[in-house]
Order: structure tokens, then C-alpha cells, then sequence
């Protein structure tokens, strides 16, 4: 791709990857435990100094709504689902990860 061309950047492509495959997994184990729940999930990536080689370290923010669901059921599932997701195995230790849930 020439500088000039539109597309997306691997920053985008990651969030989108990630917040998707976030979100399966919290319904994935949502079903297991028979909740209902509807869900939608974001993911913003940011990069910081990282003071032990002079370079750049990843961060990443997940924002999961969830309606249908009580707040504490709502912090099970988003915890459970940070560690069943695939996405947050491959990275755990390597990638900062905030998870956060809003109930709309």
C-alpha cells in the first residue's frame, strides 16, 4: 500500500480483532452459565514509552456495555471472559489490558 492510499492501520485491525473476539467470548461464557445478556465491546489501543529499551509498549482499553444483566454478574462475566478470550492469552504479560464494564 502507497502512503497516500486509504486503509486501515494495524491499530485499528487489532481493536476490531480484539473487541470482537472479547465479545464472543463473554457471550460464549455467558451461555455456559445461562445468562441472558446483550453486549457490545470496544477496544482502544494506546502506546507508551517503554523505559526498559527506550522503544514503545501497547496498551489496550475494553469497554464492554452490557444490558439484561446485574452489575455483579456483569464484573463475573467480564472477568471470566478476560480469561478465556484468546486475544488476552496471547498478550497477557506483554500488553497492558484494562477491562471495564458500563451496564446501558
Amino acid at each position: 500500500m502507497k502512503s497516500n492510499e486509504e486503509g486501515s492501520n494495524p491499530e485499528q485491525l487489532f481493536t476490531a480483532g480484539y473487541s470482537s473476539c472479547f465479545d464472543r467470548a463473554l457471550n460464549f461464557v455467558a451461555m455456559k452459565k445461562k445468562i441472558k445478556v446483550e453486549s457490545e465491546t470496544t477496544a482502544e489501543v494506546g502506546f507508551h514509552k517503554d523505559n526498559a529499551d527506550h522503544g514503545y509498549k501497547m496498551s489496550v482499553v475494553l469497554t464492554v456495555r452490557l444490558k439484561g444483566i446485574r452489575n455483579v454478574e456483569a464484573k463475573a462475566l467480564v472477568e471470566a471472559a478476560h480469561q478465556f478470550c484468546p486475544f488476552s492469552k496471547a498478550i497477557k504479560g506483554n500488553v497492558d489490558v484494562a477491562v471495564k464494564h458500563e451496564l446501558v
